[in-house]
């Protein structure tokens, strides 16, 4: 294959040949049937050339305005009312990029129209000496009319017209400089708002022009559609008075582009084009001298025709040589960045087409990597921030996990209607607390509009007596009257989200309870409209609290703000809970009605349309038809299974024992084991009914440990139904586990009803009985503990009992713990040692939850301040607290080995 090279010299060489000749036979020709048809021809192509070139000129001003009036406008589209000074800020890097890339440009502007803002005035570049782009203080415009196209006409024009607009020269008020400009209206939420403008140098311009010529006497100038000068050769631009006159007779400017006309005595031949922005150019000649001209010009190709059959063979090959070179160049380095090697060095600097194509493409390759790193830091940093929303779901929740893991043992293993009264409103707070941890942990996705609803059909009745048990006793706390008002005619069922529902209102009636002294407060719920499928709802919050002053009204769904702070500096909250409301309602295609007298009180309401799950009328629901008891002991499980066998699989054995706990009643054989290698050694020697593999584990999470199980026992795993067990609350969790080859997903807290429904769903039928309902015999909790783990002021074994269940269960945890210690302390030394920081976090993190189990919750703490050092590589801190850690680790293993001697005994 022939190169480029080989391929150029031989077009050119017989380009130059062919070129000769006939231009030296067109001559000869010529001399006799040139005429002043001809003439014109020559004149329109010539100002044919110069018009590509000016153009060329005048659209690279003007794209460069126009992609930055692009990014201007896209940028406005983000920005909120009060951040017009943020936004213009912003727009100076933009401008910074674009105008270090265009020639000729004297300065960049991005003027605000002083109707919209007089503090915000935007900024204004100017490059007077080429030496680069100054910001130069703006002219005042508040002394102008903007809306007088006369004055200021690069403003007021695109102001007027509303379009892209070309200004003829005038001077600058900055540099005082002659100069014609391209300008773009902007408009924000279909206001006009400002200017945005490029100013060329009229200098660069009429320099352009300057070389335009044709023959000895022949020129070029530009003027306006009116005739007026613009740029002339032989007029001086600094006197304004002579860019006043005409250069060609008035009655001449037609329509007609080829024309004729005497000057002086003198006749003379000129065409005109239209340029891009709405001028003309002329190019003129004395008719007598293009016959001159042409009769020299046959001559002298004649003689230079020889020349250069000669000299243009000679220079052919280095010619080819060195404009090819560059080429050659630009495929080297394509195949370079095609292998993935961006490190490209274009050496060509000229100013030609290659030249601009070189540095175009260097400047693509560098932005290409750019791009690439910058994509592989955002890829970096949403996966960072996932698993930190992971990670502190989990770690909120599985406290609260245990908390209502044990309060469910005990509302099934006590009589008390007390303690069951307290049970139920601990099951009822800590689920709506769940509920609102979600929407913390996700309130980034609510601001990105990320935020999903999840319909679902619920009872009102419920929901009421829910919000109305949750709260009537921080009501009463105050001396409050919570009050119900309740539509008896209301639907009883219905579709929606009730998480979302009852947080909202749970919501306004803490707000209601807070901000009221004395008197009550009343949640009424009325049915506006109903029809077959749907419901129309009324929900209002009525108190006769400290109200709100109406100057501070604009204030109320503000983030993190707070109202009348003077009266209102002793209440606890965010200030993020009204915000929050009125995002969720407007996602339930609603919104939040606030009205309040100062002093007197406050109605919060809102109207929400549901769809119709169950028509039956809810009937009358008052304060005193919702009782406790109606929602006592709503989960239970209905059935015993004494004969199954179940595998549990989780790392933390406080989740183990919770878990055991809850599923005493059932008296389903129960086998756990802490991670996933034990787990598969367990299921493939032995055979489960069901498996509940908990998902976050180290060395093996729990998707991998699935697969293995699918590898190593493949028969086996198809036929075991494998539940993901995790703490994570992260939308779209469940999807994943299911996609990764779980049978099912359940959500720790245990929610009793969903693990009934599950087991009932994938147990063996033969396998459960119905539950008799016998209630178990009562416990002593600490049954077990010496008094001398009571009397330690570094351990606390009523908070560990409450994580490992019971006495006994407590006291094998504690043996575990004295018994790993110096084991556990020899590999942390030892990776602290070695320099393996991510063994040393893992250790420390299990360290963290394992002394926590026991009541240790101080170690657990400084434990946990070290897994954060790792996480960090704050290797400094690391090593400055780990011994003194290590040391207060291996003493506490004494005094627990006492109280396990004690306990023997």
């Amino acid at each position: 294959m022939k190169s480029i090279r080989t391929k150029f010299t031989l077009l050119t060489v017989c380009t130059i040949v062919i070129a000769v000749i006939i231009v030296a036979a067109i001559a000869v020709y010529s001399i006799n049937k040139l005429g002043n048809s001809d003439a014109d021809e020559m004149l329109f192509h010539l100002c044919e050339a110069g018009q590509k070139n000016l153009n060329a000129y005048f659209d690279s001003a003007e794209h460069s305005v126009t992609k930055i009036a692009g990014i201007v406008e896209e940028n406005l589209e983000r920005t909120s009312d009060d951040q017009l000074g943020d936004h213009v800020e912003r727009m100076r890097t933009a401008f910074e990029k674009v105008m270090y890339q265009t020639n000729g440009v004297l300065t960049y502007y991005y003027r605000i129209d002083p109707a919209v803002s007089k503090k915000i005035k935007g900024f204004w570049y100017s490059n007077p000496d080429g030496e680069g782009f100054r910001e130069h203080e703006m002219i005042d415009m508040t002394l102008y009319d903007t809306n007088d196209t006369s004055e200021l006409p690069w403003f007021t024009i695109p102001k007027v017209t509303g379009e892209p607009v070309w200004i003829s020269p005038y001077i600058t008020d900055i540099d005082e400089v002659r100069v014609i400009s391209y300008n773009v209206p902007v408009y924000w939420k279909n206001e006009f708002i400002g200017v945005i403008g490029a100013e060329i140098d009229y200098s660069l311009m009429s320099s352009e022009v300057r070389h335009i010529t044709l023959y000895d006497n022949g020129y070029a100038f530009i003027a306006d559609e009116a005739g007026n000068l613009v740029y002339h050769p032989h007029i001086d631009a600094t006197i304004l008075t002579d860019m006043s006159r005409p250069d060609v007779p008035p009655g001449l400017l037609t329509a007609e582009r080829h024309y004729r006309y005497t000057v002086d005595g003198e006749e003379k031949m000129g065409v005109w084009l239209p340029l891009d922005n709405g001028m003309r150019l002329h190019v003129t000649v004395p008719a007598s001298e293009i016959n001159r001209t042409l009769r020299k010009m046959v001559v002298q190709i004649m003689i230079a025709s020889v020349f250069l059959l000669i000299v243009l063979s000679y220079i052919n090959r280095r010619f080819a040589l060195r404009l090819t070179k560059p080429l050659n160049d630009l495929t080297k380095a394509t195949e370079q960045i095609n292998s993935g090697n961006f490190d490209v060095e274009l050496n060509y600097s000229g100013d030609d087409e290659v030249g601009i194509l070189t540095k175009t493409f260097s400047n693509l390759a560098k932005n290409l990597q750019t791009e690439i790193h910058a994509l592989a830091e955002s890829e970096q940093a949403s996966r960072a921030k996932s698993s930190f929303l992971s990670n502190m779901s989990h770690e909120i929740r599985t406290p609260i996990t245990t908390v209502l893991g044990m309060n469910e043992i005990i509302s099934r293993e006590t009589n008390d209607e007390t303690i069951l009264g307290y049970c139920d409103n601990i099951r009822i707070a800590g689920n709506n607390l769940l509920g609102i941890i979600n929407d913390i942990l996700d309130f980034s996705k609510i601001e990105a509009g990320k935020m999903e609803l999840i319909p679902a059909s619920y009872s009102l009745k419920d929901l009421i007596g829910d919000l109305y048990s949750m709260l009537q006793i921080r009501a009463g706390d105050k001396g409050l009257s919570l009050r119900l008002d309740i539509d008896p005619h209301l639907p009883k069922e219905l579709v929606g989200d009730a998480l979302r529902i009852k947080q909202v209102i749970t919501n306004l009636l803490t707000n209601a309870i807070k901000y009221t002294e004395k008197g009550s407060v009343t949640f009424k719920v009325a049915l506006k409209e109903k029809d077959e499928k749907k419901a129309t709802i009324y929900v209002a919050v009525i108190d006769t609290g400290i109200g709100i002053k109406e100057e501070e009204m604009y204030k109320l769904f503000e983030k993190f703000d707070r109202l009348d702070t003077k009266r209102t500096k002793t209440i606890e909250g965010t200030g993020l809970g009204l915000a929050i409301t009125r995002k969720l309602l407007v996602m339930m295609g609603t919104d939040i009605d606030a009205k309040s007298t100062y002093n007197v009180g406050s109605t919060f309401s809102f109207i929400l349309e549901q769809e119709i799950s169950d028509p039956a009328e809810i009937g009358q629901l008052d304060e005193k038809t919702v009782s406790i008891k109606d929602h006592m002991r709503l989960q239970s499980f209905s059935f015993v299974a004494p004969d199954s066998h179940i595998l549990i699989v989780d790392d933390t054995p406080m989740n183990l024992e919770v878990i055991k706990g809850l599923l005493k009643p059932t008296q389903i054989q129960i086998t756990t084991a802490t991670s996933g290698a034990e787990c598969i050694e367990l299921f493939s020697a032995n055979f489960y009914d069901l498996v509940f593999l908990d998902y976050r584990m180290p060395q093996m999470n729990g998707v991998e440990t699935l697969n293995a199980l699918k590898e190593k026992v493949p028969e086996k795993a198809a036929a075991t139904p494998i539940i993901s067990l995790t703490a994570n609350a992260i939308q779209g969790d469940r999807e994943r586990m299911i996609a990764a080859g779980f049978t099912d997903y359940l959500t720790k807290p245990v929610n009793i009803s969903d693990m009934d429904a599950v087991l009932l769903k994938y147990l063996p039928e033969n396998l459960i009985s119905q539950a008799t309902g016998d209630e178990a015999e009562a416990e002593d909790p600490y049954e077990g503990i010496p008094e001398e783990a009571f009397a330690c002021s570094w351990l606390d074994p009523k908070e560990g009992v409450e994580y490992c269940g019971s006495g006994p269960m407590y006291m094998d945890a504690l043996e575990f713990f004295a018994n790993a210690t110096e084991r556990n302390a020899n590999v942390i030394e030892k990776s602290l040692a070695d320099g393996d920081i991510e063994l040393y976090t893992t250790k420390v993190h299990a360290l963290k939850s394992s002394s926590l189990s026991i009541g240790m919750k101080d170690f657990s703490a400084r434990a946990k301040a070290l897994e954060l050092a790792g996480k960090s590589n704050d290797i400094e801190t690391i090593k400055r607290d780990t011994p003194d850690f290590l040391k207060s680790y291996r003493e506490f293993r004494e005094d627990l080995l006492a109280i396990l001697a004690k306990a023997a005994k």
